[in-house]
């Protein structure tokens, strides 16, 4: 995992990983917390292009992720869905749970 930092904003990339699943949440977790705690970024932005799986473990790290960043007041975007995450995030009823954004 990549993350790249532009003023207020932290972009976390997935391009040496094809797979967010039991074994590497947690890390993926880590990392992102530390962006949502940091006082200078206003917006996590998680860019899931290249991403072939996540299972439903991954998916709950997301959501938690996501309800962690509201109560600190932040932006969490999730960016570049592949139409079966898409399609994944409409079964589980979770697009309320996520601003998606293409591009």
């Amino acid at each position: 995992m990549i993350r790249r930092e532009d003023k207020s904003y932290a972009i976390f990339s997935f391009e040496k990983i094809d797979r967010i699943n039991i074994k590497n949440a947690n890390k993926v977790k880590m990392k992102v917390l530390r962006a949502i705690v940091s006082p200078k970024i206003t917006t996590v932005i998680i860019d899931l292009k290249g991403l072939e799986f996540m299972d439903t473990y991954a998916a709950t790290v997301l959501v938690m992720l996501r309800k962690f960043a509201w109560k600190k007041k932040k932006k969490f975007l999730l960016k570049n869905l592949s139409p079966e995450f898409k399609e994944i995030i409409d079964l589980l009823k979770l697009e309320k749970d996520f601003h998606i954004i293409d591009g």
